[in-house]
């Protein structure tokens, strides 16, 4: 958090992975654009290349200037795991807006790590159960998905708890051995 400026006071959205249409990130960015105005000190930090769909980041971009967001989002680009593990350990919670995708594991990565997650309704298996562990919203939905950020934040104190069931369940049926 230091190395991008990021204090200890400031609420951490982290969505993770390579920057790309598939991934939903410009969903997310829309409903920072909302949250932006209600929950001070937010920030929205974009971890993963970032070369990967060229137009698509340089949309993002520009959506970022014209709406003034510049001092509350970041882009680490491709980051080491380490780096990439201290973002979902110290990170409030991770958005996870993907137009499709069928791998779960990515939530189960964040849980295990502690972090809660905020999803769209497409992951495959889904494995979060709106307000137990985790919140969920429909697909493309940038203004419910905004409504689940801000929730999110005024739950705050709830946040360990969701992270710790969803731990609790890939604890119980994610292991290596349970899936062997």
């Amino acid at each position: 958090r230091q190395k991008y400026g990021v204090t200890n006071s400031d609420f951490v959205y982290l969505v993770l992975g390579r920057i790309c249409n598939v991934k939903g990130q410009d969903i997310a960015l829309r409903a920072f654009n909302q949250v932006s105005k209600e929950v001070p000190k937010a920030k929205l930090v974009f971890v993963g290349r970032f070369d990967y769909e060229p137009e698509f980041y340089d949309e993002m971009q520009k959506y970022i200037r014209k709406n003034d967001l510049s001092d509350k989002v970041i882009f680490t680009g491709m980051v080491e795991r380490d780096e990439v593990l201290g973002w979902l350990k110290y990170s409030d919670i991770h958005v996870i807006p993907v137009r499709f995708m069928n791998s779960g594991a990515v939530v189960v990565e964040s849980w295990i790590s502690e972090t809660p997650v905020i999803q769209s309704d497409v992951v495959d298996p889904n494995l979060v159960v709106e307000g137990e562990n985790g919140y969920l919203f429909p697909r493309e939905d940038s203004k419910t998905c905004a409504v689940k950020m801000i929730k999110a934040y005024h739950e705050r104190a709830l946040l360990g708890q969701f992270a710790q069931k969803g731990k609790e369940l890939v604890e119980k049926k994610y292991t290596y051995q349970y899936l062997t």
